[in-house]
């Protein structure tokens, strides 16, 4: 009867109304949660701290980490998988992205002085330079307007 539709407008009402407000919040906020665009806006931060300790490591071991440090500055900026993301991969995702030519082939000398550095096995060149060089280039692909997730979308 009529006792019943009450009891369940009564009962209803209240997880409703807050399943509104929650989806009205998640609109205004929902960019903000989206653990991809974190990822994004993290992406230098995390591989400047990563570039950081480049200089603790053993010197076998540091121009892989300053490859990883590069290539995984640009998967997750751009929201793709970190794992096995090289230096193609960057490349051309910088390319896809209409980085300017110059910069990507900065990174993308830098990022092979490393390989070869790497298989080479011996230590030419200051690697605390190459370090500071890969730091330097995450700071300019940082102001590179269009490298990022859906930049569209969060400007709407």
């Amino acid at each position: 009867g009529p006792g019943t539709l009450w009891f369940l407008i009564l009962l209803l009402a209240p997880p409703l109304v807050l399943l509104t407000i929650a989806g009205a919040r998640q609109g205004l906020h929902g960019h903000l949660a989206d653990p991809e665009r974190v990822r994004s806006r993290r992406a230098a931060r995390q591989s400047l701290i990563n570039l950081s300790s480049v200089d603790t490591l053993p010197e076998s071991e540091r121009n892989a980490a300053v490859i990883e440090a590069l290539c995984t500055y640009v998967a997750d900026r751009t929201g793709q998988n970190s794992a096995g993301f090289m230096r193609g991969d960057a490349i051309t995702t910088l390319r896809r992205y209409g980085t300017e030519e110059s910069l990507i082939q900065e990174v993308d000398q830098l990022i092979s002085q490393c390989e070869r550095l790497q298989y080479a096995g011996a230590v030419e060149g200051d690697l605390s330079a190459i370090g500071k060089d890969a730091e330097a280039l995450i700071r300019r692909l940082e102001q590179v307007d269009g490298l990022g997730i859906n930049q569209e979308a969060c400007r709407s």
